[in-house]
């Protein structure tokens, strides 16, 4: 089988990343004959032809015509394509990287996250080797099994690959049955292997019957001991397949030295990666969505709640975006979320915060449940230290997942920001019915106007910070001298001169209405993520 463009992106050390393909999408059955990583364009002599480029994009900048002789150049020099992996957001490169991929002459994708390199040249070496020798099927996943390449790939990734190798429903499940992973099964196969009997749990070959087809039971088996099993079409009346694969539980067996731990952590990240497909679009129907999720165990649910959980850094000047640590963070809730009353995981939604998804029955209390995962949290979270404030946001709830999933975590994101801003409260949770005039405010966010009147209203206070606090702990105490004091630990005749200072630059009374509201609004944008 040739290696094309198109395979490698359904590898699961590159589909990870989240792939878009920004330009010349009709070549991308084009040959790979071999991968190359390079930040540079002039590549004369290092290619022969047919290679597939990584590449950071570390020489790219936000000008169209040094961007373009780029990908010309790589075109120039034989390149099959070029898969982009930035270090940082850079969105003004990007913006540039993808008008320049209209007219490049090779395929240009983007990696939305981040890739190991490594695991993608070790995994496509591979595949090319496979193809180059007509391996296929077991042949290719057996010699795959021997590499460096599978020794990189956590249990997952080593999932989809082989699942790739097979081109064949493959279904990874629990000691008791419970899916655990699962890939190329289409909808009708998804809804007859949910029905299906799950009474073959010996520790041997067992035969699960799906529908009108006969599926192979194969045991994954983790320090001596039967841990899970595999269930797949592939090894019906070959006994030298059956062979194969009861080789490929014992590669998954490996990989589980905490068995029921490590496996119950999986199904979490399962339904967390089932939620990035549907936001990245690969999933678009509900039926098929809710089909997904009941492979996975959560059925026979009324009602979808998006939750999010904000960050906000304490007392210190370094950015949040590189003190927070969200993968170990988005980790650590898995845990506490795989033992919850109600079915729940942690998911990606956004650089500063983690998107939850409560699943209840219909007779649930949604406040209970809400309180419950609240609290859960906080213990979580403990473990992290208390640098940080954290704040619980809820979305809308919805009787459909695809709903919850493109809408409703967005909008958990901006009630748990838009909740970061009111220190005062002491609610464990907020909804945006609690927010008032800031829940309003969010809209004004990606306003350019928004921009200029922070600056009118406070100017020249932005750069200093303790004026800041002293202004918006004004507001909040509705301008009491008595009360700004105390909160402050500052001297009456301190307030007043602080206030004389601003008065000063206002050009008029802190106590006049519209003054107060003005800085009200212009401290609240401040907050929210608006800088003058």
């Amino acid at each position: 089988m040739t290696l094309t463009i198109r395979r490698v992106l359904g590898v699961s050390a590159v589909s990870d990343g989240h792939p878009r393909v920004l330009g010349q999408a009709r070549l991308l059955d084009s040959p790979v004959r071999g991968i190359h990583v390079t930040e540079s364009a002039d590549l004369s002599g290092l290619l022969e032809g047919g290679e597939l480029i990584l590449s950071s994009g570390l020489s790219l900048t936000a000008a169209l015509e040094p961007t373009r002789a780029f990908l010309d150049g790589l075109a120039a020099a034989g390149a099959a394509g070029v898969i982009f992996s930035f270090l940082s957001d850079a969105p003004e490169v990007k913006k540039c990287l993808e008008v320049a991929a209209a007219t490049a002459q090779i395929p240009v994708i983007l990696l939305d996250d981040r890739v190991r390199f490594v695991a993608v040249t070790e995994t496509v070496h591979r595949l090319i080797y496979s193809a180059a020798r007509g391996l296929s099927g077991l042949d290719a996943v057996s010699n795959f099994l021997s590499s460096t390449a599978a020794s990189h790939l956590d249990l997952r990734e080593l999932f989809s690959a082989i699942a790739d190798m097979l081109d064949a429903p493959l279904v990874l499940e629990d000691s008791l049955s419970a899916v655990v992973i699962h890939q190329g099964l289409d909808p009708e196969q998804m809804r007859r292997f949910i029905h299906a009997p799950t009474a073959s749990k010996n520790l041997g070959t067992g035969v699960r019957v799906v529908g009108d087809e006969n599926w192979l039971v194969y045991p994954v088996i983790g320090h001596g001991r039967k841990v899970g099993q595999l269930v797949s079409t592939v090894g019906a009346g070959n006994p030298r397949a059956s062979l194969g694969m009861q080789e490929v539980g014992a590669s998954f067996g490996e990989l589980l030295p905490h068995s029921s731990t490590d496996l119950a952590l999986a199904r979490q990240e399962s339904l967390s990666t089932m939620v990035k497909d549907v936001r990245s679009g690969e999933i678009q129907g509900e039926k098929e969505l809710l089909l997904h999720a009941a492979m996975l165990g959560v059925a026979s649910v009324d009602l979808f709640v998006p939750i999010a959980i904000n960050f906000k850094q304490r007392g210190s000047a370094v950015p949040l975006s590189t003190s927070l640590d969200l993968a170990a963070i988005t980790a650590t809730l898995q845990d506490t979320l795989r033992g919850s009353r109600y079915p729940a995981f942690a998911c990606d939604s956004g650089a500063n915060g983690v998107g939850i998804v409560l699943c209840l029955p219909s007779a649930a209390d949604v406040e209970a449940a809400l309180s419950a995962v609240h609290d859960g949290i906080g213990t979580a979270l403990s473990a992290h230290g208390n640098e940080r404030s954290w704040t619980m946001g809820v979305g809308t709830a919805s009787h459909e997942l695809g709903t919850t999933a493109l809408k409703g975590l967005d909008e958990a994101l901006r009630v748990a920001h838009s909740a970061s801003t009111m220190d005062h409260s002491g609610a464990p949770y907020h909804r945006a019915s609690d927010l008032g005039f800031r829940w309003l405010m969010q809209r004004l966010l990606d306003v350019e106007e928004s921009r200029t009147y922070v600056h009118d209203q406070l100017a020249p206070f932005l750069d200093e910070p303790e004026y800041m606090d002293f202004i918006e702990t004004y507001l909040q105490t509705n301008g009491s001298i008595a009360e700004l004091s105390r909160a402050l630990h500052l001297s009456r005749p301190s307030v007043y001169a602080r206030l004389r200072r601003i008065e000063k630059v206002q050009g008029r009374e802190l106590t006049d209405a519209d003054t107060m509201t003005s800085l009200h609004l212009a401290v609240t944008l401040y907050r929210l993520g608006i800088r003058g």
